[in-house]
């Protein structure tokens, strides 16, 4: 497969993915709309991942397809080149980054806002919660 079969088999795929509802992607992006400090070039290729599901199925994509990526949060630590960025970027959006309360703990996606989600557990009311370190980035996983 030449690298014109291949690019044309992953928009096939992607377009797939985005039909299910599991991503969103976007060609020639200006990162700098998606960093806190807004600077960055331009990205061929970001993938914001919805559902843990999206998440599994773009790095299987991606991976099958022999392609590197890089990670991408809220974007407020990051400080991408201001050259273009060749390979795809992925994020996460949609449930990932939701948080809930379940059973006494917090269980956060990896797209959740430290500082809201911070916000959040205070009005709720629970109690005993610390200050979350470095609250302008994402949480993940579960906070007890």
């Amino acid at each position: 497969m030449d690298s014109s079969d291949a690019v044309s088999s992953l928009r096939a795929c992607l377009r797939e993915l985005r039909a299910a509802g599991l991503v969103d992607s976007y060609e020639r992006v200006d990162l700098a709309a998606w960093t806190a400090l807004r600077v960055g070039g331009i990205s061929d290729l970001l993938i914001r991942c919805r559902t843990a599901e999206g998440a599994r199925e773009t790095l299987d994509l991606l991976a099958s397809h022999g392609l590197r990526w890089v990670t991408m949060g809220s974007g407020s630590r990051l400080v991408p080149p201001d050259r273009p960025l060749r390979v795809p970027v992925v994020t996460v959006g949609g449930s990932l980054a939701h948080w809930e309360l379940v059973e006494g703990a917090v269980e956060a996606g990896g797209g959740a806002g430290l500082a809201q989600l911070h916000r959040s557990i205070t009005s709720a009311g629970v109690s005993g919660t610390p200050r979350l370190f470095g609250t302008s980035g994402t949480a993940g996983g579960a906070i007890e």
